[in-house]
């Protein structure tokens, strides 16, 4: 079990990776609505056009698609799990502030009060951020693969496909703390 004070330092952190995934998530499904309820019509491309960009716009998705998947994948494997586990991270670097690239003093002091294993617990946090981040804006690409080929076919049933895609990968990439934390403790 955490103790008080990784539990205090970490909170922030997964707000912040969860903020970022239902933002993210929320314009998944804002694409969709737009498509579906405000599509015009004769705005569609000739076929020409579309046959040429078409196969480009799901290249483009199945390619974001099966990056995000091998990224996650990759990132949050027992392999980088144990190599992360087994770094020695800095607490100086962990409480630096990317606006004013100092330590924060507050968070440092913090940071430096964890054991090793709580430190390194908490950059495991930060790359969870980090992963979080990545997949979603890719998840997000295959979405507006969708949108793009809705609008350019005029069509606003070409986005379900590739929004259920987006979806069901966003789901299932949520980030869990807890989880990887469990696993962490577990190597």
């Amino acid at each position: 079990m955490p103790s008080d004070k990784l539990k205090s330092l970490i909170k922030p952190v997964v707000l912040t990776q969860k903020v970022i995934w239902f933002a993210l998530f929320a314009s998944m499904i804002f694409y969709v609505f737009f498509a579906y309820f405000f599509l015009t019509r004769n705005q569609a491309l000739t076929s020409n056009y579309l046959e040429a960009y078409g196969i480009i716009i799901y290249i483009v998705a199945v390619v974001s698609a099966v990056a995000s998947v091998w990224y996650y994948r990759k990132s949050l494997s027992d392999t980088r799990l144990s190599y992360l586990l087994s770094a020695s991270p800095d607490a100086e670097k962990l409480a630096l502030d990317f606006k004013t690239r100092k330590a924060d003093d507050e968070r440092l002091a913090a940071l430096k009060s964890l054991d090793v294993r709580e430190l390194v617990i908490y950059s495991l946090m930060l790359e969870l951020q980090k992963v979080t981040m990545i997949v979603m804006i890719l998840n997000e690409i295959v979405l507006i693969c969708g949108f793009i080929l809705a609008f350019m076919t005029d069509d606003p049933y070409k986005i379900f496909p590739f929004a259920a895609a987006a979806i069901v990968l966003s789901v299932w990439m949520f980030p869990r703390a807890g989880r990887l934390i469990e696993r962490a403790r577990a190597l």
